[in-house]
């Protein structure tokens, strides 16, 4: 093909002469209409003949049938990801977006007309098309994902929603959707009753962010979303493996003033496809109970439970889940593999030495216990209550060394492992308030 072929000009009806909003709108951009349809087209500002293109469909709400500024648009974006963005319009008494049922609704079959001309006209990826819509649009994407199954190669609805019966067309889709938890227009089970659906089914390729405290509008707060610019780029039909993320993600936690902080290491690699990290999970021992962004690698908590796991995964843009972190243990509300920071330590108390570490299959532990009734009084051996305990990753105890009363001082105590296998252990030694953890290696 020409590049001359690419000239916008009249497409498919008349260009329409400049409105006040074109004052907002960038040079490459043109408007158009086929019958009743207006719509807009936004192309990049250098175009290789040699190249294929993305292209986003947007599709406005029941309010916004007017032409509108779209980040995709911005020089940031473009300079990255170069892509057609293409905006139908509907007239308020023409008609939804949705069918709902069985056919698409007349604007709905006029735009997909226009975007299928556009793919002949132009030099678009048909790997690459997108679909994105708000409000009475987000019900016009999770209808052309399930009438148009594999059609676009990803998707994104804000305040829409579907029928549940649709999950099984539309999981073949990479589809983000977000929802206000108070919106009363369209209410947010119409999206989370398609997104449980697509649960029940094993879906994987979606996600679902809710707003806590938001009703209807919120798709300014959904576009500040850290990957909400880049994120649909990530996907082609052309792709048919996505290798999970390879960082290695280094879990640390600590308990203060009844609260549980847990950080870990960023793993991103952004110019690597994989490691291009979209957000985290953080697990407890019952499962998920919260993720973060990309750009928060630290979740705090009230502490409620004196006794839990936690670990943490990356998932990357294609859904792909990292290796877990190491888990951190808490036990009794103190986190087992932070030492904890006391008075005592000031005195050397704990455990002094583990040798050989890495074991096999028996290793001594050398510590020293604190004067329990007056730490602040040296020279004087007094006795307390002390416990030296082994536990596996998993928070289990599988050994306990010492558990009796011992004088102040140093001591030492022999391990043996000939039943557990390889790998890496916890050894807790507590007496009074006084706590600490060291890790050992079992190596068979």
């Amino acid at each position: 093909m020409k590049i001359q072929k690419f000239i916008f000009a009249v497409l498919l009806g008349s260009l329409l002469s400049h409105n006040i909003y074109s004052q907002l709108l960038p040079k490459t951009y043109y408007e158009a209409q086929n019958g009743k349809l207006k719509f807009g087209v936004f192309y990049p500002a250098k175009i290789d003949s040699a190249k294929f293109y993305p292209l986003i469909m947007y599709l406005h709400g029941f309010g916004s049938n007017y032409p509108v500024y779209l980040n995709w648009y911005d020089t940031e974006v473009q300079s990255v990801n170069p892509c057609f963005v293409y905006s139908p319009r509907t007239p308020k008494d023409w008609g939804d977006w949705s069918g709902w049922w069985e056919n698409l609704t007349e604007p709905m079959t006029v735009a997909i007309h226009v975007l299928d001309s556009l793919v002949k006209s132009y030099p678009i990826d048909t790997n690459r098309i997108y679909v994105y819509g708000i409000s009475m649009g987000g019900e016009g994407t999770f209808d052309l994902l399930h009438k148009f199954s594999g059609k676009f190669a990803a998707a994104m609805s804000v305040c829409g929603g579907g029928q549940a019966h649709w999950a099984e067309n539309i999981s073949h889709t990479p589809f983000w959707m977000f929802h206000g938890e108070l919106d009363e227009i369209n209410t947010p089970d119409l999206t989370e009753r398609v997104y449980e659906e697509l649960v029940y089914i094993g879906a994987k390729k979606m996600r679902y962010k809710s707003y806590p405290g938001y009703g209807h509008e919120i798709w300014d707060v959904a576009q500040g979303e850290p990957a909400w610019k880049d994120w649909m780029f990530a996907f082609s039909k052309n792709d048919t493996v996505y290798e999970k993320p390879t960082g290695i993600i280094e879990l640390t936690g600590s308990v203060a003033d009844n609260r549980v902080k847990l950080t870990w290491n960023d793993i991103r690699i952004d110019n690597q496809i994989a490691d291009k990290i979209w957000y985290y999970k953080i697990y407890n021992k019952s499962g998920l109970i919260s993720t973060t962004e990309f750009d928060k690698t630290i979740f705090e908590f009230p502490l409620t439970s004196y006794s839990d796991t936690f670990k943490v995964t990356g998932v990357n843009y294609q859904f792909q889940e990292s290796e877990a972190s190491n888990q951190v243990i808490l036990d009794n509300g103190v986190i087992l593999d932070v030492e904890e920071s006391t008075d005592y330590t000031k005195y050397e108390f704990g455990i002094e030495s583990i040798y050989p570490n890495p074991f096999n299959p028996s290793t001594i532990i050398k510590y020293k216990t604190p004067p329990q009734s007056s730490p602040l009084v040296k020279g004087r051996k007094q006795e307390g209550f002390v416990t030296l305990k082994v536990f596996n990753l998993l928070g289990q105890e599988v050994a306990t060394l010492v558990n009796e009363t011992q004088d102040a001082g140093k001591h030492e105590v022999k391990f043996t492992a000939n039943d557990l296998s390889s790998g890496i252990y916890l050894v807790k030694i507590s007496a009074g308030s006084f706590n600490q953890v060291k890790k050992i290696m079992l190596a068979k």
